[in-house]
């Protein structure tokens, strides 16, 4: 197969795309829009198997649990605009539980490996913890700046930590023990942190802000910086090897990058609208998925990185 070859366009949403999350098998994907409404599809087909969710604008987050059996969302809903995080089961569209704790919007949102905890970042400068076995929630985090948006949270390979991207650009780093507490805070823009998403299978974050920076966790040491990308990036996500990450710009460009170099792999150019909110690997790391402002997910074969 030819390298960079879009293998599916998907095109049911009737807004920008918001949010996109794969199914842990890889045979399904979930999409949200600014229309508010999630869609249940077959990745490799298009075909559209599931929809549910009746969100205001403002559905910005989406998480598939890794065991396969629960899809998180988050949104206000059009009658009530009360924000709030539903978690269903993505294949019935059954709605399970819905954890409503905070005043600002979601915009993160992330499971633990065994699919009982979920991480939320709010834009009301908290961070809360949802059990699924309890069905209730906690808050872990209250910056001390308010307001100060939390932009993304990203747990590390143990989960034994979380990392939290402030607007104030800071990544706050939460240590799990008998009460979860501030491990250390760092400074990694000039403005706010767009993205902060911890390595797969090493101490390593990669973050986007002033700089788009690979750097070790604990040390602070920068391992990468890469400044490929001519627009401003909102969105970083790490290939499911912790080899590479895929990185998306206000310019119509998505790259493909070496994490321990900053070396460019692949570039996709000249799709239409930038991507604000999906961007995501098939589990297997075979493909690359991205939702656009032109209401459409594509899905772009990249398996030459396992050549």
């Amino acid at each position: 197969m030819e390298k960079g070859t879009c293998l599916v366009r998907y095109q049911g949403h009737q807004k920008e795309i918001s949010a996109l999350a794969w199914s842990s098998d890889g045979r399904f994907l979930a999409s949200v829009s600014r229309e508010g409404v999630v869609h249940v599809w077959e990745a490799m087909s298009g075909r559209l198997v599931r929809q549910f969710g009746n969100y205001a604008d403002n559905a910005f987050a989406l998480a598939w649990s890794p065991d396969g059996e629960y899809l998180a969302s988050c949104g206000g809903l059009r009658s009530v605009r009360e924000n709030q995080v539903d978690i269903w089961q993505p294949h019935s569209g059954h709605l399970l539980w819905t954890y409503r704790a905070f005043e600002g919007e979601v915009s993160s949102l992330a499971w633990t490996r065994n699919s009982d905890e979920l991480a939320i970042g709010c834009w009301d400068s908290t961070v809360h913890l949802w059990n699924r076995v309890t069905g209730s929630g906690q808050i872990l985090f209250t910056t001390d700046t308010n307001p100060d948006f939390i932009y993304a949270v990203s747990w590390s390979p143990g989960e034994d930590y979380l990392a939290v991207a402030t607007d104030e650009g800071q990544v706050v780093v939460l240590r799990r023990a008998d009460k979860w507490q501030v491990a250390f805070t760092a400074r990694r823009s000039r403005g706010g942190v767009n993205d902060a998403q911890w390595a797969p299978h090493q101490t390593w974050i990669a973050s986007v802000g002033s700089a788009i920076q690979v750097w070790e966790a604990f040390s602070g040491t920068t391992i990468t910086t890469y400044a490929g990308h001519a627009g401003s990036v909102r969105k970083l996500c790490w290939s499911p090897n912790g080899c590479y990450l895929a990185s998306a710009d206000s310019d119509h460009t998505v790259h493909i990058w070496e994490a321990a170099t900053g070396r460019l792999v692949q570039r996709y150019e000249g799709y239409e609208g930038c991507i604000k909110g999906g961007l995501g690997w098939l589990p297997d790391g075979t493909a690359l998925a991205w939702g656009n402002e032109a209401k459409e997910v594509e899905v772009w074969d990249v398996s030459f990185l396992a050549e």
